[in-house]
């Protein structure tokens, strides 16, 4: 039994040891829809989904243009099933950890969305994905995320690619869910 731990143990500490976590972000500090910098109004969160080959092809095939829809369409109404998130409300670079962890060789798949809300309940959001292969076991970091969103460091500062949409909010869903499940309970009960 002490052989084995022993060698657990041995396996652990060289999984850490090789084990590299990418940083997946922004390159540029954002601005709301309208082009305008960050006056303090209004706030972006990120969402980050870690994906496999298959969804990551499925999200890119097609070009750029209809990357942002496809992110939307596929996490759109399951936020809380995110990976991580980060709220700024100074709309300036976003940076998030992957929690996984890549060695030589493997690639590491992302899905973003980057939801903004304006404070009058008007929200938009803006989707991409994004891939990087380790050639090395260090730590990375993807700030290009706008690969498919105009292609250049500056373009995820634009309003370009910003789309209105419903977004839900998964906390007030939760609530009404432990709502309704209470209610259904003491229904039950009386």
């Amino acid at each position: 039994m002490k052989k084995l731990m022993i060698a657990f143990v041995t396996v652990a500490l060289a999984t850490i040891a090789n084990a590299a976590t990418i940083l997946w972000g922004t390159s540029a500090d954002l601005r709301d829809p309208s082009g305008n910098p960050a006056d303090g109004s209004g706030y972006v969160t990120m969402y980050l989904f870690s994906v496999d080959a298959a969804t990551y092809a499925t999200l890119t095939a097609g070009g750029e243009d209809s990357v942002s829809a496809k992110v939307w369409d596929t996490y759109g109404k399951s936020l809380a099933s995110a990976t991580d998130s980060y709220v700024d409300d100074g709309m300036g670079q976003i940076m998030i950890v992957d929690p996984n962890t890549y060695g030589v060789g493997d690639t590491a798949y992302a899905a973003t969305l980057l939801v903004y809300d304006e404070g009058s309940g008007a929200t938009h959001y803006l989707g991409n994905a994004a891939s990087f292969t380790f050639a090395a076991d260090i730590d990375a970091g993807v700030y290009e995320l706008d690969t498919f969103i105009g292609g250049d460091a500056g373009s995820m500062s634009t309003a370009v690619g910003w789309t209105a949409a419903s977004v839900p909010e998964p906390t007030s869903g939760l609530l009404l869910l432990l709502g309704m499940a209470g209610l259904a309970l003491r229904r039950r009960r009386a």
